[in-house]
């Protein structure tokens, strides 16, 4: 699946959605219309093992300007996230592309 996800109008990320094909037929019609991590972290039968996440900036291609309707070159960040099952299979892959007048990190640097 692909979204592009806007707030009052204005488009702020895009994502490339894959679901392995035997979750995704416990709830299709709910993941093509819902939000899915919530969706897929709350399937009875369901097991993540394994949640990790990577986050690259970069500068947004032509297609992401596109999709995105934004300048060549404007800095984006890159998100990807996999969510894996107790035997190691892939069960989430989202690769998600958000301008980077979006972003906000915020850390504790001291606990």
């Amino acid at each position: 699946m692909r979204r592009v996800h806007s707030r009052d109008g204005e488009r702020y990320c895009v994502v490339s959605i894959y679901i392995d094909e035997r979750v995704f037929r416990l709830a299709p019609q709910r993941f093509r219309r819902e939000v899915v991590i919530p969706l897929l972290v709350s399937l009875p039968g369901v097991e993540i093992a394994r949640a990790h996440q990577t986050l690259d900036i970069g500068a947004a291609d032509i297609e992401v300007a596109r999709d995105l309707r934004m300048a060549v070159n404007t800095p984006i960040a890159e998100v990807r996230r996999v969510f894996n099952g107790p035997d190691g299979s892939v069960l989430y892959l989202g690769e998600a592309t958000y301008r980077g007048d979006y972003i906000h990190l915020e850390f504790d640097l001291k606990t």
